[in-house]
C-alpha cells in the first residue's frame, strides 16, 4: 500500500515495528546548526542510534551515536539541499538522498553517492521511500512532475501519475511492507 500526505510537520519515521511516525516538535538535536536548515532526520531501522540528516545546502550528515556527534557526509556533486532521505531496511549501508539537483544513491552509508536521474522529467524531490521488501523498488514525489517509481534500484525512473489529484501539493509518500 501507498500512502500520500500533503503534511508538511517534519516526521522521524522510526520503530520496532516500523508502524509509527513520531512528529518532531523541538528538534535541539543539531546544537552547531541553524534549526531552521534541517529539513529531514532518517533513522537506520534496526540500529536507531545511527542517523542521516539532510540540511538546506549542505548535504548529508551522519551520526552512529544518537545524534550525540555528527559527521558531513556530502561530495562535491551533492552538497545541495536534501529535502528527503531514505534507507533501505534491507541493507542500511543503501541510502537515497532526495535533493534540487535530483536523486544520489549511496552503497555505503553515504561515503560516496552517484546521481540517478534517468527518466525523471523534474529534478527537485520533495519525498522518496525505498520499499521495505525489496531494495531496487523506489517511489519519489517530484516538486512537478508528481510520482516516479523505479525497479531496478534508482537506474531509470517512470512516472506513475494515473488516477493522482494534483489539485494541491504533494509532500510526502509511504509505502508498507506486502
Amino acid at each position: 500500500a501507498i500512502n500520500i500526505s500533503r503534511n508538511t510537520s517534519i516526521t522521524l519515521w522510526f520503530s520496532e515495528l516500523m508502524d509509527e511516525t513520531t512528529v518532531i516538535e523541538n528538534l535541539f538535536i543539531f546544537p552547531q546548526a541553524d534549526l531552521d536548515s534541517i529539513q529531514i532526520i532518517a533513522a537506520v531501522y534496526d540500529d536507531p542510534n545511527k542517523l542521516y540528516l539532510g540540511r538546506l545546502s549542505l548535504g548529508v550528515f551522519t551520526s552512529v551515536d544518537a545524534a550525540g556527534s555528527w559527521s558531513w557526509r556530502t561530495s562535491k556533486s551533492l552538497k545541495t539541499s536534501v529535502p528527503t532521505l531514505a534507507i533501505s531496511n534491507l541493507n542500511s549501508d543503501i541510502v537515497y538522498a532526495g535533493t534540487s539537483q535530483g536523486v544520489y544513491k549511496s552503497l555505503n552509508a553515504g561515503n560516496n553517492w552517484a546521481q540517478m536521474n534517468s527518466g525523471l522529467t523534474d529534478i527537485s524531490i520533495i519525498s522518496i521511500v525505498v520499499s521495505p521488501d525489496d531494495d531496487d523498488v523506489i517511489y519519489l514525489i517530484s516538486n512537478t512532475a508528481g510520482i516516479f517509481k523505479t525497479e531496478d534500484g534508482g537506474l531509470n525512473w517512470v512516472a506513475k501519475n494515473n488516477g493522482v489529484n494534483f489539485s494541491q501539493p504533494l509532500h510526502s509518500i509511504i509505502i508498507s511492507s506486502t
